[in-house]
């Protein structure tokens, strides 16, 4: 399961801007709304929070990506209003059926180094583990003379 992005911001966007960034109208928001795909109101607002912008992306992209309105409905069906969901960060799993955060790729780090390159070299020849090794000191010396 994933959970809504409620932030807060320090400076409210403008609904005109995000409307012509994302090409669309104020007829587009309302139909939405009425469609029960936005959780606010949106005719007498000019200024949109943080939260409600990602609401709009989040929707918009969904709308744009999914023509059948009722497979639309069932996907929207499995979250949470309002809608402030990072949408470059999720999928939905047709498995499962539920939404499911993407892997996040773990930077390598200081801690771990040593097992990478063990687990890299475990399997292979000494001939190998030492060319790979030389090629490998070298490719550091080369960064470490840039930095």
């Amino acid at each position: 399961m994933i959970h809504q992005n409620f932030q807060s911001s320090l400076f409210p966007t403008s609904k005109m801007e995000l409307l012509e960034l994302l090409d669309l109208t104020a007829v587009d928001l309302k139909k939405w709304q009425e469609l029960g795909y936005l959780s606010a109101t949106f005719a007498e607002v000019d200024a949109l929070d943080a939260s409600t912008v990602l609401e709009i992306l989040f929707v918009s992209k969904l709308v744009k990506s999914v023509p059948n309105e009722l497979f639309l409905n069932h996907l929207l069906s499995k979250l949470e209003k309002p809608y402030c969901y990072n949408y470059d960060a999720v999928y939905f799993d047709v498995f499962t059926d539920e939404w499911c955060y993407l892997p996040i790729e773990k930077p390598i780090d200081a801690y771990n180094f040593e097992d990478i390159v063990t687990e890299l070299l475990e399997d292979c020849d000494r001939e190998v583990q030492i060319s790979t090794i030389s090629d490998f000191i070298s490719v550091l010396s080369e960064r470490l003379k840039e930095l």
